[in-house]
């Protein structure tokens, strides 16, 4: 696929389709859609390919990477690999509830990335912004994939890094209710900014028109937040 066709620039223009640039259709009650989403995987075993509306991702998040089961969910993920031009949601997460996992997200994030080439990717970093970074640089996988910032939450110079890197950002409701989520998404050039919901969140009997709405409001928004001073 190619994501520069749902970029914010291109909704600007009016040459861009509304679409959900990150979200977990596989999680929620209904997940039935009639617009356009990206949803993304959190176990390579619970894969499913991809419908007319719906572009389904092979993930492996690092919120479910431990160290009895990594193996068996590397295989498949290499098993599957050439299903999809979709990956994610992969990446480091060293938040103190997934910190003591650290060691072996770095392994399967490093094997993953070593695996991937010519794919779409959306990368999950909290606090591991510089690591993921540099993983993608010393795999190579940030030059060889189109890369994906989902939720960005680093430090300025890993955002900055992650721009000059060419890497594209998806941004949400939620990370704009922050300040630093808001002051990342006036930073973030609009040709390299996506738009996301990230759902389900708390309710995951959400319906199609629920999703629509909020994704079309929180674009709508976007404007709003861009220029605010």
């Amino acid at each position: 696929m190619n994501i520069d066709d749902y970029t914010y620039d291109k909704y600007l223009s009016g040459d861009a389709e509304l679409i959900d640039a990150h979200c977990h259709l596989q999680l929620m009650d209904h997940p039935e859609r009639d617009f356009k989403c990206l949803s993304f995987g959190l176990l390579p075993i619970k894969y499913d390919e991809d419908n007319k509306i719906v572009k389904t991702a092979l993930g492996y998040h690092p919120w479910f990477v431990f160290s009895d089961s990594s193996e068996d969910q590397l295989k498949s993920f290499k098993e599957q690999i050439d299903k999809t031009d979709l990956i994610g949601e992969i990446g480091l997460d060293f938040s103190p509830k997934h910190e003591t996992t650290k060691d072996i997200q770095i392994e399967a994030f490093t094997e993953i990335c070593k695996s991937i080439k010519n794919k779409t990717v959306s990368i999950h970093a909290v606090h591991a912004s510089k690591e993921v970074l540099d993983i993608l640089d010393e795999t190579k996988a940030g030059k060889h994939n189109t890369i994906i910032m989902h939720w960005f939450t680093g430090n300025n110079e890993d955002l900055n890094r992650a721009i000059d890197n060419n890497y594209y950002f998806s941004c949400g409701p939620r990370m704009a209710h922050t300040k630093k989520g808001e002051a990342y998404i006036k930073q973030i050039p609009e040709e390299k900014l996506l738009i996301e919901t990230d759902l389900p969140w708390d309710d995951k009997s959400i319906t199609c028109e629920e999703h629509y709405n909020l994704l079309n409001d929180f674009m709508m928004s976007l404007r709003d937040i861009r220029w605010m001073q």
